[in-house]
């Protein structure tokens, strides 16, 4: 309940309220969330900040209701609530066309190395005599990179108990989205090199983007067992001698 609420209504009953000590972490909470939507009117971009600071605001209410250790158990589903914001549209006029190029990049070097050299033109596009590709804004590989992230966040909450290895796995978070994406444009390239232009714009071209994610979780899976593994045989070790 809003504490302004609460003291006209103790001021018009003349009742007395006793504040418990949540109560002061719940006024904390409001002084952020009004201050953050101040902040909110300057720009609309503003607005991320406000839905970015929810959770935090929810995860402090938590922390005064049920104490640290408690609050702490949830953090990981308080936050994923983050990923209900738009981070695409807030972040596709800052990230958007460096994903392009790094992607290009990635498919251009894979291309090389399968034996089929090709060149890139304004940064993002890659061809050959035979074929190009446009690395436009829906293949940069943003939406790959939010989902990515949001299947490692639950995996590793669900699948391993140390947090340090949570934070590795999330940290390849971002170089297997590119690799992946960069993958996938170079399969559009030589589906396009082999097959023409209604094999690589058809059914597949949609198709690839669902498909690249299974080597990918089958790695993350490969690399959250080793960490597991790896867990046990330190925690089997005899300790060291006095």
């Amino acid at each position: 309940t809003d504490p302004a609420v609460l003291d006209d209504f103790a001021a018009t009953t003349g009742a007395t309220l006793l504040r418990r000590p949540e109560d002061e972490v719940l006024d904390e909470v409001a002084a952020a969330e009004d201050a953050a939507l101040a902040a909110a009117d300057a720009a609309w971009d503003a607005l991320v900040v406000v839905g970015a600071l929810l959770p935090v605001a929810f995860f402090a209410w938590l922390w005064g209701w049920l104490g640290l250790g408690r609050a702490r158990l949830l953090a990981v589903p308080v936050g994923f609530t983050a990923f209900a914001l738009p981070w695409e549209y807030f972040l596709r006029a800052r990230i958007d066309v460096p994903l392009q190029i790094w992607s290009a990049d990635v498919a251009k070097l894979l291309l090389d190395l399968s034996g089929h050299p090709v060149r890139i033109w304004n940064e993002y596009t890659i061809y050959d005599a035979r074929f190009y590709v446009i690395v436009n804004e829906t293949c940069s590989g943003m939406n790959m990179l939010v989902t990515l992230a949001m299947y490692t966040l639950v995996f590793g909450w669900v699948a391993q108990p140390s947090l340090r290895s949570r934070l590795l796995l999330f940290l390849l978070v971002v170089p297997l989205a590119l690799l992946a994406n960069g993958a996938r444009i170079a399969g559009i390239h030589l589906m396009g090199l082999y097959g023409g232009q209604e094999l690589a714009m058809g059914p597949w071209h949609t198709r690839s983007a669902y498909l690249i994610f299974l080597p990918v979780f089958w790695f993350l899976f490969v690399v959250n067992q080793a960490l597991l593994r790896r867990a046990a045989r330190r925690a089997a070790a005899p300790p060291p001698p006095a």
